[in-house]
């Protein structure tokens, strides 16, 4: 995720995706952008969806659109949206459909757009006037699409739940215990047990019915 203390920052075909933030003993705002002091932003062509935090999922405080960005929850965030602008709602959040984190032809890791029906809605929705002339891997753009990555890949995404006992500790996330694979997490205490099949059901929900791929 991205915080933002002060001074001025642009943000043009980017993906901010899977972040999570953590205060401890506090709220934690801001899972993909925080402006923290109502600095200037602007962020063009991009991608802010499936990130978490107790306020502000996917952005907290304000933002200004230069167009063409795709949001999934603005729940916690001020921005008006502009021409191609797709801004989900607490209520209709936006599916992005983006892969899991990979290294899809380049030596960073990226996230693609999925062509899977349904398609990735960031496909080709961005400005060919202001996009990037290469996404993130170096390739050449043609019809623009939203975010780092241009152009799509079939594929599905797959749910990563992970489970982890604090012991104490002062920093998170602590020792690990159990991941999807082990659905009633038999390897986990009681109380870690219930929390993981909690967090399946909540993450089946989400995803069932508001389209969000992160919680």
């Amino acid at each position: 995720g991205l915080f933002v203390r002060s001074g001025n920052t642009t943000l043009n075909n980017v993906t901010i995706t899977q972040n999570f933030v953590t205060n401890m003993g506090a709220i934690a705002y801001g899972g993909g952008i925080e402006n923290f002091n109502s600095s200037s932003i602007v962020v063009s062509n991009s991608i802010i969806v499936g990130n978490a935090a107790e306020v502000g999922q996917d952005c907290s405080g304000s933002i200004t659109s230069g167009g063409y960005n795709l949001i999934g929850f603005n729940a916690g965030c001020t921005i008006t949206p502009t021409a191609g602008d797709q801004i989900g709602t607490q209520l209709e959040p936006i599916n992005a459909r983006l892969g899991a984190l990979a290294a899809n032809g380049s030596s960073t890791k990226t996230h693609a757009l999925l062509s899977t029906s349904p398609a990735s809605p960031a496909i080709n929705a961005g400005n060919p006037a202001t996009c990037e002339t290469t996404d993130q891997r170096g390739v050449s753009r043609s019809q623009c699409d939203i975010g780092a990555f241009e152009g799509s890949v079939a594929g599905s995404v797959t749910k990563v739940v992970k489970t982890y006992s604090a012991d104490n500790e002062s920093v998170l996330p602590g020792t690990f215990v159990c991941d999807q694979t082990a659905p009633t997490c038999a390897a986990g205490d009681a109380e870690a047990q219930a929390a993981h099949t909690h967090a399946m059901g909540v993450y089946d929900l989400y995803r069932s019915t508001h389209g969000r791929n992160g919680i």
